[in-house]
């Protein structure tokens, strides 16, 4: 397999090395294209009556990607992506968790990746 920079025969690398130093060079170039590293899902249980008005507010944070209204004991959940871990505690806990009507949440955080 050739070395994806050079194309060099001499630079052979294996398969595994190779899909490493892609994964490395996409993280790169998701940094540089200000792609966001850091995502979560937010269920919310809000006041009765208030499913909409919520997802109305949560439609004006420029982090939430998605909002939809649920059934079951929450009524709201959004996914909310943000570019690091600290711009992404400050929305939830600061923008999101003082909406009106908001009554509780529950914040599940995605896994990026992990070594196998």
């Amino acid at each position: 397999m050739f070395n994806a920079i050079t194309d060099n025969p001499s630079d052979m690398t294996s398969d595994s090395e190779f899909a490493l130093s892609i994964n490395d060079n996409d993280e790169i170039i998701g940094v540089i294209l200000g792609q966001n590293l850091a995502q979560a899902y937010v269920v919310i249980h809000c006041d009765r009556g208030e499913e909409y008005t919520t997802l109305r507010n949560l439609s004006h944070i420029p982090e939430v990607k998605e909002a939809d209204v649920i059934f079951g004991f929450y009524d709201v959940i959004c996914k909310v992506m943000t570019t690091n871990e600290k711009i992404m505690e400050n929305v939830i806990t600061k923008v999101i968790r003082s909406l009106p009507h908001i009554e509780s949440s529950m914040t599940l955080n995605i896994i990026n990746e992990q070594e196998i």
